[in-house]
């Protein structure tokens, strides 16, 4: 049994899920959170969490105090005791766990902390390479991300992909798209300007004034543009707010298609999802999208990040319902060829 300290966001499911992976493993976890913890899912799986701030409200003022978690880090590794301390999310954690000057910390990194921070200034440039420079193992999530953090290293970047649990991600039996029914399509992202909303929804708009389709658009997740959304939104726009992860499955089950307008995906959880609940995808092509669908086999991918592609791209498949059949069939074997979660824990075991 290893003691293992995570620096990582308590109420992030990619924490949670790493977390319960190494205890099953047989590992003791603690895991230290800048925001607290909103729920009780930690004690429902006897994993200790401490958190810096006493309030979850995210602001930009609060980052001027996380170097003042520091020393509250420093009490808890002195009371665990751990062997290896394991910081997500390099340039906020991962900074965290480098100025604790120890030589047992392994680097996650999760997507902007690479393809943006460095990408800002000459400063971030310098302490990311500082980051990794201090840490003894450093993961990616996906292949273009590895090959982004290889930019800034020459050491070895290890790929661990988010994994997904099949039996719990898994098809509604015979699902197929119905033209002379209401076509559902879901999104499941954040209301911010990277993730496009603003393409989807006007991507049905356009599907509805030029063809007699009866749509709606379902949208789950919060964000800063909710109301600029809604402004542009009519009533076969739908806005969940953010769901559970416990209900997405059953969610994905009810959709016909699953749409990913990102301008830039590092790696594409929520597709994955909904490949392995056998809902077929349509997402741009750049990036971790590209990565984890092939172009008519696995789903569609469509380019550029226009209205008329998106709608064009969403057509495809529903004036085809055999075919995107079929690709979502081949989508939910390559998900449980390639992100199964216990292939993915073994490989997490492997590291630890």
């Amino acid at each position: 049994m290893k003691k293992i300290l995570l620096l990582a966001d308590a109420n992030s499911n990619h924490t949670r899920k790493w977390a319960i992976i190494l205890q099953s493993q047989g590992n003791e976890i603690t895991i230290f959170s800048l925001y607290p913890i909103l729920d009780s899912w930690n004690k429902e799986n006897n994993i200790a969490v401490t958190s810096f701030f006493r309030s979850s409200k995210i602001s930009r003022w609060k980052k001027l105090f996380y170097f003042f978690a520091i020393y509250r880090i420093y009490t808890l590794i002195s009371r665990v005791k751990p062997q290896i301390i394991n910081a997500h999310y390099a340039s906020s954690y991962g900074l965290l766990g480098a100025l604790q000057m120890r030589n047992n910390l392994y680097l996650n990194f999760w997507g902007s902390d690479v393809f943006i921070f460095p990408k800002k200034n000459f400063l971030n440039l310098l302490i990311l390479k500082w980051i990794i420079k201090r840490s003894t193992k450093v993961f990616s999530s996906s292949a273009i991300m590895t090959k982004e953090i290889s930019l800034y290293t020459t050491k070895s970047v290890e790929t661990i992909n988010f994994g997904i649990d099949t039996q719990i991600y898994k098809p509604k039996a015979d699902k197929i798209i119905d033209t002379s029914k209401t076509i559902k399509i879901a999104i499941i992202k954040s209301l911010e300007p990277i993730y496009r909303i603003d393409l989807a929804i006007n991507a049905l708009i356009w599907l509805q004034k030029n063809t007699s389709l009866d749509l709606e658009l379902h949208i789950c997740g919060g964000g800063s543009l909710e109301q600029d959304l809604r402004f542009i939104s009519n009533d076969s726009i739908f806005f969940k707010g953010k769901i559970e992860q416990n209900e997405v499955p059953e969610f994905l089950r009810t959709m016909d298609i699953f749409l990913n307008t990102t301008e830039f995906e590092s790696f594409g959880v929520s597709t994955i999802e909904a490949m392995a609940c056998g809902v077929p995808v349509v997402a741009h092509n750049s990036g971790g999208s590209a990565e984890i669908i092939k172009h008519n086999v696995t789903g569609s991918l469509y380019t550029p990040n226009e209205v008329e592609q998106v709608a064009n791209a969403l057509l495809e498949l529903i004036n085809n319902p055999s075919n995107a059949k079929n690709m979502a069939e081949q989508a939910q074997l390559f998900v449980q060829q390639n992100y199964e979660l216990s292939k993915i824990s073994q490989k997490i075991k492997a590291f630890y």
